[in-house]
């Protein structure tokens, strides 16, 4: 995809032979530029060890997430975050269960601590919630609270 400012390459990555050292050569009239990409093969999280609610304020909850660091994965695909999705029950219903119209909140993995608010939320409603954890090789499968 080409734009004004830019383009996006984008691969349907069926087989293991499309990993691998790409060049990417840029020109304009202020001169060429070539980067070596370096495409390889990841794995998402795991998951999380724990999703618990701490706390509950009248517009807000405090969530406990958790994930294990395993010793077995590399330094650069352990656990960076957590994003977590929420909806009323209502908006729920009225999506017919379709999480592509939650909102989200993404959160930053600390090494202080694993609590984490989630703000504005209406008083005296019922909300449905999941998390994942991710990676720089995306997403795990969703936990829903």
């Amino acid at each position: 995809m080409v734009e004004i400012y830019g383009s996006t390459l984008q691969t349907l990555v069926r087989n293991d032979s499309h990993f691998g050292d790409y060049k990417c050569k840029v020109a304009n009239p202020l001169g060429i530029v070539e980067q070596i990409m370096k495409w390889r093969k990841r794995q998402k999280p795991i998951g999380r060890s724990r999703f618990q609610l701490k706390r509950a304020f009248t517009d807000g909850l405090k969530l406990d997430i958790r994930s294990v660091k395993f010793s077995s994965v590399l330094d650069n695909m352990q656990t960076i975050g957590y994003r977590v999705e929420y909806m009323s029950e209502n908006e729920f219903k009225y999506c017919v269960g379709n999480w592509s119209y939650a909102k989200r909140r993404y959160f930053v993995s600390r090494r202080d601590g694993r609590r984490f608010m989630v703000t504005r939320l209406q008083t005296n409603t019922t909300y449905l919630m999941r998390a994942a954890s991710f990676n720089v090789a995306g997403l795990n499968d969703w936990k829903v609270r």
